[in-house]
């Protein structure tokens, strides 16, 4: 009898084992099969705009609430869209790469706000050979805070803030190339809940006695300015920075340069693009082994810029 109670839980051992290796092939599989799958779907165009375009960057506040409007009754758009900048030496280049399914869509919505531009598809330009003599250097930015928490948006600014980006890969040496990537997809507006209770619960604040508490000095225009946030649609985002050249300090400054750029959208109060930095602990351990992650959260800066997809669990806004 215990020898056959023995042989039974053997086998049972053995079928698990075996079973829990599956599931784990098959997770594998399935999310290397998502991106390649991706990585063919995508197109990638080439937007060109005339030097004297006359166009407020309220143009391109209209083209997101445009593309805003693909979602339909999911929490999260299946889709991502990345809105990328390429230097090289004889140039700036602007791109966006989308779903073959919506070139046309994208097109139109180019047009519509910039009805000189001229768009055309193109190659991919992201290639990682190995070469000894070209080095990468690359980062990822992300909010420094709570996403309902805004920084600065073109209306703060005097001068269109991506001159200051632009500025910083500019004039590039022989050999060196920026690669500058924000990819976003649409996502629902269940993340303005957690800016409203906020706002609420300051505005309704009370001391020991139940008297209401005034807003302090600056008290109102922060609230003012998560309220104006919350009142806009909302996307997932990243975004990714990649310097290359072929020399390793240069290439370093260079990426550095494009990272001090993004600090003009800073607040002293709010919020800030900082560099991108791991979760880490057994918890977070425990969670990926046991309920998975997509395979893109494994993959380095430089494999993620070219799969131009977002983390699943992304809390960018």
């Amino acid at each position: 009898m215990n020898q056959l109670l023995i042989i039974i839980l053997s086998i049972c051992g053995v079928t698990v084992f075996f079973a829990v290796i599956a599931w784990f092939v098959a997770r594998y599989l399935y999310h290397k099969n998502k991106i390649s799958e991706s990585l063919q779907d995508k197109i990638i165009l080439q937007i060109s705009v005339p030097t004297n375009n006359e166009k407020s960057p309220l143009a391109a506040e209209q083209f997101f609430q445009a593309l805003h409007g693909i979602l339909k009754n999911d929490d999260k758009s299946k889709e991502h869209f990345s809105f990328e900048i390429v230097a090289v030496p004889k140039g700036i280049y602007f791109m966006i790469v989308c779903a073959r399914r919506y070139k046309q869509f994208v097109e139109n919505q180019v047009y519509a706000q910039y009805p000189q531009a001229q768009i055309k598809a193109i190659q991919d330009y992201t290639q990682f050979k190995s070469q000894t003599s070209r080095y990468f250097s690359s980062t990822e930015l992300e909010l420094k805070t709570s996403y309902y928490l805004p920084f600065k948006t073109f209306t703060s600014f005097e001068v269109d803030p991506l001159a200051s980006i632009t500025g910083a890969i500019s004039k590039l040496q022989p050999g060196y190339q920026a690669w500058i990537q924000t990819v976003v997809r649409p996502i629902d507006n269940s993340w303005q809940a957690q800016g409203k209770a906020y706002v609420d619960a300051r505005k309704n604040k009370t001391d020991s006695e139940g008297k209401k508490v005034q807003l302090e000095s600056g008290e109102s225009e922060f609230i003012r300015q998560i309220e104006t946030k919350n009142n806009k649609v909302g996307f997932q985002f990243i975004i990714r920075i990649i310097a290359q050249g072929p020399d390793q300090i240069l290439t370093e400054h260079m990426l550095e340069d494009i990272v001090a750029s993004y600090k003009q959208f800073q607040t002293a109060q709010q919020n800030s693009l900082v560099i991108a930095k791991p979760a880490k602990g057994l918890g977070v351990k425990l969670k990926k082994l046991f309920l998975g992650t997509r395979r893109i959260s494994r993959l380095t800066v430089e494999q993620r810029f070219v799969t131009r997809m977002l983390d699943e669990k992304s809390k960018n806004i």
